[in-house]
């Protein structure tokens, strides 16, 4: 025999050698097998247990190829997320490891298949050794998989934890990630659902980790979402996802305003915890700002007309912003500006859209920056749980209404400077508005491009079975009986879009120079429609501007009323809540709706007073806080502040001057009462004269001393009583009153 037919012998024998290694495991019993090969007959499960005793401390760590299956000890159940793409999905390599007795592995008569996935089914399995047998359940899902344990509760306050997901992508190069690091209950009205919310932040020892999760950026901060008040589970999750992918990037500057969330199952402490949406919140680092200067900033709307700060960023900068906007509501340049065009337009547009009634003058982030071409505001949708139809009710569960909204319900948007363009009548604003409506209709906002979106987001909630494992662990969640798909909440996707159509149509063929006319354009059916004036100043009503309104919609369909109770109309809700007082307030009513429409000056803001932080600031804010105020200046020649439009924004009873730049000029000591609701003010001469009292047309004002200390009376009310003296200890002082003066909301004084 020849030296090449020896080696060719050697080389057959070597791989039948390593064929019969490699497959030898199979045909072990004590080795991994497939999962088909395990399946028993009911009669030889009964065999099985007839021999043995039922004895929990059998179960051992279970492997389907390399995943370790997570067991839901409440449950009884064993979880295994079928990797996409994988040949051997449906028929795993199943093995025990670290295992001190031979455990064997049983399943009873199923075999795991998509129907048997999307259905929920649990199948049967049976894990033994030569004298014990326990019984428990197979559940498969088509979700990553993530598991995390912590010692103490999770509450509002940070806990120590460790996580591990597992990624089950087709494409994913590391399977399984594991961190330490902290976790919290996040959200305000998340938090009171049984089901919460949680923020994870990843640590290495004490340093921050930044990890990739399931594609997504990599990063520290992660939100585990619970998709718990939406009975469809779809909404924040599209809506979010829907702006990032379509209007995302869409700013002169490139920055990355989205984020993104993906389905996923979660377990706390081994208990099962259900379908949750892992994602992220824009921040500084996913704009791609490594930092930010002096005067600016990432800002979030946390409530009608207040702003909370992130980071060390002072809320300062954002009031001079809101300022500077309000101040410059007729500057058409400044308005244009001030904002990135494209950003608000999509912003404008992207919140009427989704009927985001929670997105209006609340939940967004807004980023203050200084670019090539001056300073602008980025806004940045976020939360759109109640969005596509939902509502917020608190005499529903989870206080929502479920389709509430019809698709033809649109809105009005007015608390950005491209809003106040629109209603200022600006024709290019009007054409960016029109062009990139139709640009975002034929692309990320197509029927196709919709349809794409959820036809992923129905998959992940339904083929995987995980929406009805999420109703079954929270069934006070609300689901409806025999839900499948996501067709009812699809099909008002497309209606909307549809009547979103007519209505921007409506605005671009029929906007008006008259702000309240535009308004009317959101309406599909005035005939639907009432509508009620409130002012205590009549004569205010001759302004063209309401004038025609009120002829315009017709006389008798308008109510006119000093005082307005919107109980008496048996309102559920109001849609549009005006963040500042008015002379005249118009509002539009059908059935259960209510809307405020707003004059021309739309940019007015409401700010937290406690955060006023300077005079300046302070005297640029009072037009537009509630309540009433005391104002007392003791050294007006060490003030700081611009005479001539000192208190403009008022109608101010000057007494005996002439004016208030008068009064400035003539007095070092002076006191004002003035009103935000009326913007009526009055002077109040010889103020700190003991038993000096002064009528005036929002409280009588009556100053007396005593031995010690002084008191100030104001409509009859004591207002304020301090140690005699310390009403001059110090330059200017500002006190803001409820309406009735019985209570002090913020004092400020320098």
């Amino acid at each position: 025999m020849g030296k090449r037919s020896l080696k060719f012998i050697f080389i057959a024998i070597s791989i039948a050698a390593l064929v019969l290694l490699c497959l030898y495991p199979l045909w072990s019993p004590n080795g991994p097998r497939r999962f088909n090969r395990l399946i028993l007959s009911d009669g030889e499960l009964e065999n099985i247990m007839s021999v043995r005793q039922s004895d929990k401390n059998v179960m051992t760590d279970i492997f389907f190829g390399d995943q370790k299956l997570v067991y839901d000890a409440e449950g009884n159940d064993l979880y295994y997320s079928l990797i996409e793409g994988d040949m051997w999905a449906y028929n795993p390599l199943v093995s025990t490891r670290n295992s001190e007795s031979r455990v064997l592995i049983g399943i009873v008569n199923d075999r795991i298949t998509y129907d048997s996935v999307a259905s929920n089914s649990r199948i049967k399995m049976i894990v033994y050794d030569d004298s014990r047998y326990y019984l428990c359940h197979l559940v498969c899902t088509t979700l990553p998989l993530v598991s995390i344990e912590c010692q103490a509760e999770v509450t509002t306050e940070e806990t120590q934890m460790k996580v591990s997901l597992f990624d089950n992508r087709k494409d994913s190069n590391i399977r399984v990630v594991d961190s330490e690091g902290m976790i919290k209950v996040r959200g305000a009205t998340s938090s009171r659902y049984p089901k919460k919310s949680f923020k994870l932040s990843l640590r290495d020892g004490e340093k921050k980790k930044d990890l990739s999760l399931l594609g997504m950026r990599s990063d520290d901060d992660w939100i585990l979402y619970s998709c718990y008040a939406d009975y469809e589970r779809v909404r924040n999750v599209f809506s979010q996802n829907l702006w990032t992918e379509s209007c995302g990037k869409d700013n002169a500057y490139r920055l990355n305003t989205g984020s993104y969330y993906k389905y996923v199952e979660v377990f706390l402490n081994g208990e099962y915890y259900g379908l949750y949406a892992l994602g992220y919140r824009t921040d500084l680092k996913t704009l791609g700002i490594d930092k930010v200067g002096d005067d600016e900033g990432l800002f979030q709307k946390i409530a009608y007309g207040l702003f909370e700060f992130e980071s060390d960023q002072p809320l300062d900068i954002m009031f001079d912003y809101l300022c500077s906007v309000e101040e410059h509501a007729d500057d058409r340049q400044y308005l244009m500006s001030c904002v990135d065009l494209d950003n608000a337009a999509d912003f404008f547009l992207y919140r009427t859209l989704i009927q985001g009634w929670d997105n209006f003058d609340k939940n967004y982030l807004v980023l203050l920056k200084h670019f090539y071409d001056g300073k602008k505001a980025i806004f940045i949708p976020w939360d759109m749980d109640l969005s596509w139809g939902d509502m917020w009710n608190e005499t529903q569960r989870n206080c929502i209404s479920f389709y509430e909204l019809t698709p033809d319900y649109n809105s009005f948007s007015y608390d950005t400077s491209f809003s106040q363009l629109l209603l200022n009548n600006d024709e290019e604003t009007y054409d960016l508005m029109y062009s990139k409506y139709k640009y975002n209709r034929k692309h990320g906002w197509s029927e196709e491009r919709i349809d794409i979106l959820l036809d992923g987001i129905e998959q992940d909630l339904f083929a995987s079975g995980a929406y009805y494992r999420d109703c079954e662990r929270w069934p006070e969640s609300g689901t409806v009986e025999g839900m499948k798909s996501l067709d009812t909440f699809r099909e008002y996707v497309h209606d909307r879009l549809h009547e979103m159509d007519d209505y921007i149509e409506r605005l671009k063929n029929d906007h008006s120079t008259n702000p309240l006319l535009t308004q009317l354009l959101q309406y599909k059916d005035l005939n639907d429609y009432r509508f009620v004036i409130s002012t205590q100043y009549p004569e205010m009503l001759e302004d063209p501007m309401y004038s025609e309104f009120i002829d315009f919609v017709g006389k008798d369909k308008v109510t006119i009323e000093a005082d307005v109770n919107l109980d008496e109309y048996r309102l559920i809700n109001v849609y549009s809540i005006n963040i500042s007082e008015r002379d005249v307030k118009v509002y539009a009513i059908s059935g259960n709706r209510c809307d405020m429409l707003y004059p021309d000056d739309c940019c007015r803001f409401r700010i937290e007073e406690s955060n006023i932080t300077t005079l300046s600031r302070w005297l640029r804010c009072l037009d537009n806080v509630y309540g009433n105020i005391l104002l007392q200046i003791n050294e007006m020649d060490k003030l700081d502040i611009d005479k001539e439009h000192f208190l403009e924004e008022f109608d101010v009873d000057c007494g005996s001057f002439g004016s208030v730049q008068e009064i400035l000029e003539e007095n070092n000591t002076l006191v004002f009462l003035l009103n935000c609701d009326s913007r009526k003010g009055y002077y109040i001469e010889d103020a700190y004269a003991s038993g000096n009292l002064v009528t005036t047309g929002i409280g009588d004002w009556l100053y007396y001393e005593g031995d010690e200390n002084y008191g100030i009376y104001i409509g009859g009310e004591e207002s304020m009583v301090e140690p005699l003296g310390s009403q001059l200890g110090y330059n200017i002082r500002i006190t803001e009153y409820t309406t009735d003066w019985k209570n002090i909301i913020c004092d400020y004084s320098e």
